[in-house]
């Protein structure tokens, strides 16, 4: 190897992003300083999921249709830190109302606080605005559905779109959708990134329903423990076989929870709560219309490209 070629790889090297996985787990907490942790929320860092698409260049938007305490926010919030820390640029944080925006940027400057890629650079609280977080080298604004002004003449690269199903705009409203002025923030940066999510509202009604279902759509599967399967968690629909089941009949509520189990769709293998926790510790994200090599993403999770 000649001296151009190694200043080359040293240069690739040392300029290389860290993964965002790997970065959450070094410099994201919550706001009482506990350092994030995969294995309470396995489905976030799961090979091809949230963290993985934050990473990969071609996409623009991230979508999150997940429940309520799933981590969403987190992941949005953990974007914009990441993004104004590894290259410097302002950012957007936009939600459905005022009162969201400032409860969650509460929260938000207490991370900023505790968090090794941010602290130096967080101000006093005297100085810590509801509706705007200066930092030292970055700007996240603070914005909602129906604050007109706070949606414009903002070029961002990072931005995160909180419970995009709640936001509204007036009846009449000539500057557009409030969802599509926030996403044209970005129309100056070529490489932007939004995080959008919420939990969903009306079926055939939900933005983050009809987007998802615009895009790759993955879905998280987890390996059956008796025969190594993976499949969808499916708690809701009815199905001819696997899914939530009793062996005896239930007459109340009380004994539903005493003798439920979750059947395998495949070998039909029963999967207990213990047995359930450790399978979605194993799980992983596949895009729809895919199938699971099953036998390769239990021996390696992390080459996807195998399995």
């Amino acid at each position: 190897m000649n001296r151009l070629e190694r200043v080359w790889n040293e240069i690739r090297v040392n300029n290389t992003p860290e993964n965002h996985s790997t970065w959450m787990q070094k410099n994201y907490c919550n706001r009482d300083g506990r350092m994030f942790d995969p294995q309470l929320v396995p489905w976030i860092t799961a090979p091809l999921g949230a963290c993985w698409a934050l990473d990969q260049i071609q996409f623009r938007l991230v979508i999150l249709q997940w429940a309520a305490r799933m981590g969403k926010t987190h992941v949005g919030l953990s974007h914009l830190m990441h993004a104004i820390t590894d290259r410097p640029s302002d950012a957007m944080f936009a939600t459905s109302d005022e009162t969201l925006c400032r409860d969650v940027f509460t929260r938000f400057w207490k991370i900023l606080e505790k968090s090794p890629a941010t602290a130096s650079q967080v101000p006093p609280p005297r100085r810590q605005s509801q509706q705007r977080i200066n930092l030292r080298h970055a700007t996240i604004f603070g914005a909602w559905a129906s604050g007109k002004s706070r949606l414009a003449d903002k070029a961002i690269r990072a931005g995160h779109g909180n419970e995009i199903d709640k936001w509204s705009c007036d009846r009449g409203e000539s500057e557009g959708e409030p969802l599509q002025r926030f996403l044209k923030r970005g129309a100056e940066f070529i490489d932007h990134k939004f995080v959008l999510e919420s939990t969903p509202s009306v079926t055939g009604q939900s933005r983050v329903e009809e987007m998802r279902l615009r895009s790759t759509n993955h879905s998280y599967h987890v390996p059956c423990p008796h025969c190594d399967h993976f499949q969808i968690l499916d708690f809701y629909d009815i199905q001819d076989s696997g899914g939530i089941s009793w062996d005896i009949e239930i007459t109340d509520p009380e004994q539903a929870s005493q003798t439920a189990y979750y059947e395998c769709v495949k070998c039909g293998g029963h999967i207990s709560d213990a047995q359930k926790n450790q399978a979605i510790q194993m799980g992983v994200w596949c895009p729809s219309g895919c199938l699971i090599n099953n036998k390769k993403a239990i021996e390696s999770r992390e080459d996807y490209e195998s399995w």
